[in-house]
């Protein structure tokens, strides 16, 4: 009997996070960014990708850089995870973003809200990737609302009994949206009931995931 396929594990809200059988792996660049848009978009060309990755070379230096990064891709772990079909490209991962939208639909903000360690692949900007840099763009907006919905329901739920957790809440949601003027004025009264009357401190993200 053969062995079943080890699970990859793709964290994308927030820094990315590869964990394949409960070990991380060192991804980083252009290799981890192409694992990322084959995990949220699907079976893609490689035409599309060359285009996406090496937006500035010509199509047969940007399919060459393409062939080299899978070569690379696939001397890892995630070299098994890695399905080609002709001109087909194709990766599975078990997403968090399709935790958080399932615990989203149900209403869950406080599980929903644990799952977000950041904005949408922070900090996941491989040079001269000109389209994968406007698509990832495109998904941060659109995640946008969504994340800022579990933030604020999470923290107007628990705002009186853990205020200080809230006002963490909330400087989440300013990083993601700094001129959204209710969280402003829910930040003003809960420091003012913590008595704060200085400037508020910086947001910050947590640097693991709950």
């Amino acid at each position: 009997m053969e062995d079943a396929e080890v699970e990859l594990k793709l964290s994308v809200l927030g820094v990315p996070l590869l964990v394949l059988g409960g070990h991380t792996l060192s991804v980083s660049g252009k290799s981890l960014a192409l694992v990322c848009y084959l995990a949220l978009e699907g079976t893609t060309r490689r035409g599309v990708l060359a285009d996406l990755f090496w937006s500035d070379r010509s199509e047969e230096d940007a399919r060459r850089n393409l062939r080299r990064e899978l070569h690379r891709l696939r001397a890892t772990p995630l070299g098994t995870s890695l399905k080609a079909h002709d001109d087909l490209l194709s990766l599975t991962a078990d997403l968090d973003l399709s935790a958080f939208r399932e615990l989203s639909a149900q209403g869950d903000a406080a599980r929903a809200a644990a799952l977000l360690r950041g904005p949408f692949l922070d900090g996941l900007d491989p040079p001269a990737a000109h389209g994968f840099s406007e698509w990832r763009e495109r998904w941060a907006t659109e995640l946008q609302e969504e994340q800022i919905w579990a933030l604020l329901t999470h923290a107007a739920a628990i705002g009186y009994q853990e205020p200080r957790r809230a006002a963490e809440l909330y400087h989440r949601c300013l990083r993601l949206d700094p001129l959204r003027e209710q969280v402003h004025r829910e930040l003003i009264g809960l420091h003012l009931r913590l008595g704060n009357t200085g400037r508020p401190r910086r947001s910050i993200w947590p640097s693991n995931a709950s």
